[in-house]
């Protein structure tokens, strides 16, 4: 029995003993309270806290989500967040338990597993996607700050490409962008026609660029220095453009399978409770601030796409896209 459970065992165990025990005997009496009373008070209280420490000590609350380990240390911030938000609403809500999905789904199987919610019960994506189509509870706040919308360019340091020369959509067209083949961002290039060639994996889009067989892997903000360090010494021609800043709306929200409104209910406060007390956008700094200084952001040729998933007329506006870097 578990530390929640015995306290209230052990309250019980001191309640009998001071009303059964008969110091002077030196044992218990048990006919030394009428009938009545123990029928009507001490039963019934007994029952109370037996049943009490039962609810205390019930199963943790089970998390279940995409983790491949050291093939997903890209998404660090994203664990941290989920790891956060559940230590802040213990009170609330007991304890928990993180169980890892080890494989890389696609954006509809993700959404058919969201659904069933046996091995998947919370996930992340953006508004208007296949995911946020499934059968899910949304909790509405931009996990990135909007950060995922900015992407910049890996490249092959020998490109003969002109990255200082792409200055529009139709100029940006005329190269090649590599993305994964389950990456919902491919509807939004296809729709501003934009050349996309695919991999499978995130490692073979890597091997692909070395090769050549397209020209930028246009990765967010929140992930394109951490991907180049981390790769560097495997590419050795692996480096970041510093001439263009791909830009369209792609907010990340939480996503909890339908099932499970008590897990949904804990996110939606534990994410009302970092934002109060300052840890989300201490856990936002940590990880990024320095990579958006590195890549030196503002001073990029911002390209503006628009995406599909969401209200066309107010994408892309004429005085650019919003500005979060002032607030870092």
């Amino acid at each position: 029995m578990g530390a929640a459970s015995g306290a209230p065992t052990l309250i019980l165990l001191g309640m009998l003993r001071f009303l059964f025990y008969d110091t002077d005997l030196g044992r218990f009496m048990p006919h030394s309270l009428p009938i009545k009373i123990l029928r009507r008070w001490i039963i019934p209280l007994c029952i109370l806290v037996l049943t009490s420490a039962s609810a205390l000590a019930a199963d943790p609350m089970v998390i279940k989500y995409i983790n491949r380990g050291a093939l997903d240390a890209r998404h660090a911030y994203i664990y941290e967040l989920i790891k956060t938000i559940l230590e802040e609403t213990k009170a609330e809500f007991g304890d928990y338990k993180i169980q890892p999905y080890e494989n890389d789904p696609g954006g509809k199987r993700i959404s058919l597993l969201i659904k069933q919610g046996d091995q998947i019960n919370l996930t992340w994506a953006s508004p208007g996607t296949v995911r946020d189509s499934a059968h899910v509870i949304p909790i509405p706040v931009d996990l990135l700050r909007g950060l995922l919308g900015y992407r910049v360019c890996l490249i092959n340091s020998s490109t003969k490409i002109p990255f200082d020369k792409i200055t529009d959509v139709s100029s940006l067209n005329k190269i090649r962008l590599g993305q994964g083949h389950t990456w919902e961002d491919i509807d939004i290039y296809a729709f501003n026609n934009i050349n996309v060639v695919m991999a499978p994996t995130f490692e073979g889009l890597l091997t692909m660029l070395a090769l050549k067989r397209f020209d930028c892997l246009a990765l967010g903000a929140n992930e394109a220095v951490s991907t180049y360090r981390e790769y560097l010494n495997q590419i050795s021609t692996l480096t970041i453009d510093k001439n263009i800043l791909i830009y369209y709306e792609f907010p990340i929200y939480f996503y909890i399978a339908k099932k499970y409104p008590k897990i949904a209910e804990r996110f939606k406060i534990g994410m009302q409770k970092i934002q109060t007390n300052g840890k989300f956008v201490t856990i936002f700094n940590r990880y990024f601030r320095e990579d958006i200084t590195t890549l030196d952001l503002k001073s990029r040729r911002m390209i503006c796409l628009k995406s599909p998933f969401l209200p066309l007329e107010k994408q892309c506006p004429k005085t650019g896209a919003p500005d979060i870097f002032d607030t870092l």
